[in-house]
């Protein structure tokens, strides 16, 4: 009998340590999901944005140069009192490049290219526009973000070139003074 007692105290003993000494591990608790956690958790769009989030922001320009898809890997921007101009390049060598020339007002509309805004190729031919529009779906000059469209018709004097299905999404751009 004494020999049961000592093994079911030492059963007890041992029940007692193991269980005193298991704790909660706050080190491997998942952190309260937020817009500032870097994980795509909780309805976000994006990661930390859109949803429950601030909207997510993609600076996007694309367009079809002769019927060919062209897509800006990096993007330029400029906006002084009286001209606006945004700029995008494939980042890709050769590179091309894309650049939008706006005098107009700065509101939602329809408004004309002059030749200041071009289209150069990858082996830097600089082609200007001779006619063509730009259209402003969204200007917002309190979140500084731009969004249309852009078609235009361009020439280096000897060669023709159509710009068409210009898009631009979400630029966001600085004042420049």
């Amino acid at each position: 009998m004494k020999y049961k007692n000592v093994i079911l105290s030492f059963f007890l003993i041992f029940s007692v340590v193991l269980l005193t000494s298991c704790k909660k591990d706050e080190d491997n608790e998942e952190p309260e999901p937020s817009c500032t956690d870097g994980i795509q958790n909780q309805g976000e769009t994006g990661v930390d944005c859109g949803g429950p989030c601030p909207p997510c922001v993609y600076n996007i320009m694309t367009a079809k140069i002769e019927g060919f898809p062209w897509s800006a890997a990096s993007l330029n921007f400029q906006y002084v009192p009286g001209n606006f101009w945004f700029e995008g390049s494939t980042g890709i060598i050769p590179i091309t490049k894309i650049k939008i020339v706006h005098k107009g007002a700065y509101a939602v509309g329809v408004y004309n290219l002059d030749n200041e805004s071009q289209y150069v190729d990858e082996s830097n031919t600089i082609y200007s526009c001779t006619s063509g529009t730009v259209e402003f779906t969204l200007f917002d000059e309190t979140n500084k973000i731009i969004a249309g469209t852009f078609s235009f018709t361009a020439s280096d004097g000897t060669t023709t070139v159509n710009i068409t299905e210009g898009v631009f999404e979400n630029l966001q751009y600085q004042l420049t003074k």
